[in-house]
């Protein structure tokens, strides 16, 4: 199923067992900066979030304990810089959450799993 909405504003309440996002997480000036194949190519509201490119991402964190199983997980693409910001955001969100580093030794995802005990069946 698709789904138009901002974030989750159109998605029925319903728990999902792994979210994996590519939000928006460019800053302004980072824009101006990206080769001119993703400028020109990609809309700009695919790229670009205010509140240093975590806007939408944190927006979205706060978010997750409506949607995610009591087992869920989540991953986050985003710029090396933001990495332990999003860490932090889901520690405080009780996730147990980890930085993923590209081939390039860059902090590129954020990963993390609900804090809570899941039984297997």
């Amino acid at each position: 199923n698709f789904v138009h909405s901002d974030l989750f504003s159109a998605v029925e309440i319903q728990k999902f067992d792994v979210i994996a996002a590519n939000l928006p997480y460019v800053t302004e000036e980072e824009y101006w900066l990206l080769d001119s194949e993703v400028r020109n190519y990609e809309p700009k509201m695919a790229l670009v979030a205010p509140d240093a490119g975590l806007e939408i991402i944190l927006r979205a964190i706060e978010q997750l304990p409506e949607y995610l199983s009591d087992c869920g997980a989540v991953i986050f693409e985003l710029s090396p810089p933001q990495a332990e910001t999003v860490r932090s955001a889901l520690s405080r969100q009780n996730f147990r959450s980890e930085i993923i580093y590209d081939l390039c030794n860059r902090a590129r995802f954020v990963a993390g799993e609900r804090n809570n005990v899941c039984v297997q069946a």
